[in-house]
């Protein structure tokens, strides 16, 4: 049988989690962003902006995003019971 006090510990650590790599992720996209915006015409700030590790980092954020909103539906299904 799930304990289910336990369950909810571990929904609620994997909130915090991916809010924390949400927060990161608005932040980075943020830079991102205002360097794009400041620096339109430079070369170095488009190949910072258009790096792999940042287009990794944010598809990974919106990844997240779509995880926190399946488990707050999981969530959702379990305090109905």
């Amino acid at each position: 049988m799930i304990n289910l006090a336990r369950t909810r510990v571990l929904i609620e650590t994997a909130e915090w989690h991916l809010g924390q790599i949400i927060d990161l992720g608005d932040s980075l996209r943020a830079r991102r962003d205002r360097l794009l915006a400041t620096e339109p015409g430079n070369g170095v700030a488009r190949a910072i902006a258009e790096d792999p590790f940042v287009t990794n980092a944010l598809e990974i954020v919106e990844r997240a995003r779509v995880a926190l909103d399946e488990l707050g539906k999981w969530k959702d299904r379990g305090d109905a019971s």
